[in-house]
């Protein structure tokens, strides 16, 4: 025997949609709408004035963002996401809503955090808006707990920042991503540095490096010296005045004027290094390169990614090394680097 169907649901449904007024149905298209609203912003004009210029994908994504904002702006479609949105606000509330956010625009790639932490952020105004609508006592209790919740983290991370992270001598903190790297110093940095066997103060200059700020042009009649290599080189356990660039330093100035720079980072390799003269080092005009080698360097050259982050990684077959990193005219003063055995292709270091 063929069952007919129901007629009606079996059940009623289990959540009940929060009320609705003007304040609320625009803040919840808001939220419906403005991650397409940024891919359309920020593509749909490099689309219209250099069109030859715009990948496919980028094309085909700002379409679809046009499409959806169009789509949204139905009438029909906008109360259906609109009923959606208030089902979502009877489930989800402000507090798990604003973590929701923290953590989306902090983890998050900046990309794809834009757009989604804007829809969050819209959906936490909207689910603030109802809780104060209901509670307005409750809400204000909330946001005053939420505000003294946020002066004991501030207060935590000065009292980390200030006590704890110093006595830590080696470790990612003093490290930021680049591009070109994989890593490098954390840029305008100065830490104390206390260890058992150790006390250094360590300085990093604008542009990354254990070493004063200098100009990229070179002074007349200044010889400069470029150094080269990882964590001997930017001698994180002395402080700034007795790492050995500037100790050659000091020795040299004696006879002539010379200049020494040094772009030593603790677990660079010799791909690195290289990398670090092609986009850093020739810019100021070296006239000899000293390069520090370490035993672990041979074997590290061929890793793309190291504790302290990702970098480029180099097969080696047949006696060949290719190189893998990303010439930009903007960053060197030739666009050729003569490299035995090596190949420059088009890459770049993610983080």
């Amino acid at each position: 025997m063929i069952q007919k169907p129901c007629a009606r649901p079996s059940s009623t449904l289990a959540t009940v949609p929060v009320a609705l007024d003007r304040p609320l149905s625009w803040l919840l298209y808001l939220a419906w709408v403005v991650p397409a609203l940024v891919v359309a912003v920020r593509h749909i004009r490099a689309m219209v004035f250099a069109p030859e210029g715009t990948a496919p994908a980028v094309a085909l994504a700002t379409l679809v963002a046009v499409a959806w904002i169009g789509l949204a702006s139905l009438l029909s479609w906008r109360c259906l996401l609109l009923d959606l949105g208030r089902l979502l606000l009877a489930r989800l509330h402000f507090v798990p809503l604003l973590l929701l956010t923290g953590v989306v625009v902090v983890v998050a790639p900046s990309g794809f955090a834009e757009g989604l932490g804007a829809a969050l952020a819209s959906l936490t105004v909207a689910a603030a808006y109802v809780s104060f609508r209901h509670h307005r006592r409750h809400f204000l209790y909330t946001l005053v707990l939420l505000g003294l919740n946020g002066l004991v983290l501030v207060g935590l991370d000065a009292v980390v920042g200030a006590y704890v992270l110093p006595l830590r001598s080696h470790n990612n903190i003093f490290i930021e991503h680049d591009p070109w790297l994989g890593w490098k110093l954390r840029r305008g940095l100065t830490v104390v540095r206390r260890e058992r066997l150790y006390t250094a103060q360590e300085t990093i200059n604008a542009v990354g490096f254990r070493t004063r700020p200098l100009p990229f042009d070179k002074p007349p009649g200044v010889k400069r010296i470029l150094f080269l290599g990882d964590s001997h080189t930017e001698s994180y356990t002395v402080n700034d005045a007795e790492t050995y660039p500037v100790l050659v330093e000091q020795q040299l100035t004696a006879t002539l004027p010379v200049e020494g720079i040094s772009l030593g980072v603790g677990g660079f390799s010799t791909d690195q290094e290289l990398l670090a003269y092609v986009y850093y080092g020739r810019r100021y005009h070296p006239d000899l390169v000293v390069l520090q080698f370490s035993a672990n360097d041979v074997p590290f050259n061929g890793l793309d990614r190291y504790w302290r982050g990702y970098k480029l990684h180099l097969d080696v077959a047949d006696g060949q090394i290719p190189v893998s990193c990303l010439l930009t005219a903007a960053s060197l003063h030739d666009s050729q680097v003569a490299i035995p055995l090596a190949t420059m292709t088009a890459s770049r270091v993610t983080s």
